[in-house]
């Protein structure tokens, strides 16, 4: 192709990209104000008003004391902000699971390793499993949004994504259910992928929010029943 026409393609590109900011301006999830940088999904007032959690540096902290009262493990824990259903974090993980905005869960996860490489709690994991969906979910979704936290995460840390898991039983949507029945829902749901081998493996399990701990423990159980060495847990909120 002769430099002509590449720079009439490139030409072309830049001005389609500058009508579609016109028409349909880059603007943030929360506040629905326009963005000036593109990469960015979370204006920088909104990002003012997150409540983060520190536990990617505090040892014994709430999420690692639940895991490990359900599970009798002892694990590292974090997860990067408070849940906030009206604030950053449920907004996000809103358009991520329900509006069709897997760029928001690549972004997130990036937020993600952005803690994760300020503590070395975390550095012998580099291999993140996502929280799988049931089939029939994901085939109506179109996608995992903890599979796209994986690869935020791994794309800052230079890790790498590992769909170790999978689920057995399509179950109900948990956010209006009790500790109880959440617990229980959570029996039994995930077996190790028959193609994938974790033993003497560092894993992360990654999922977009921890409420009652219910569901990252099991599959923490899982994991170490497959043979991993070690697992962690890595979401991207925490709370009721």
């Amino acid at each position: 192709m002769s430099n002509f026409f590449l720079s009439i393609i490139l030409w072309c590109k830049s001005a389609f990209s500058c009508i579609l900011e016109v028409i349909s301006p880059h603007t943030c999830v929360v506040c629905g104000e326009p963005l000036d940088n593109t990469k960015e999904s979370v204006c920088h007032h909104c990002m003012g008003k997150v409540m983060y959690t520190d536990y990617a540096v505090i040892r014994c902290n709430p999420m690692e004391m639940r895991v490990e009262e359900l599970t009798g493990v002892k694990v590292t824990a974090m997860a990067l902000m408070v849940y906030m259903h009206g604030g950053v974090s449920g907004k996000v993980i809103s358009a991520f699971k329900y509006q069709g905005r897997r760029d928001l869960a690549l972004w997130a996860g990036q937020e993600i390793g952005k803690e994760l490489i300020k503590s070395d709690r975390f550095s012998s994991f580099d291999t993140y499993v996502p929280i799988p969906l049931h089939e029939k979910r994901q085939k109506k979704r179109g996608y995992n949004q903890s599979q796209l936290l994986c690869e935020g995460i791994a794309k800052y840390t230079a890790g790498n994504v590992l769909c170790a898991l999978e689920r057995n039983v399509n179950t109900h949507a948990q956010a209006h259910l009790s500790r109880e029945k959440r617990w229980q829902n959570a029996q039994g749901i995930f077996s190790i992928s028959p193609s994938v081998d974790v033993k003497g493996k560092n894993v992360a399990v990654v999922d977009d929010v921890f409420t009652t701990g219910a569901t990252v423990s099991e599959a923490v159980k899982v994991l170490h029943r497959g043979g991993a060495h070690s697992v962690a847990v890595i979401t991207l909120s925490a709370g009721e």
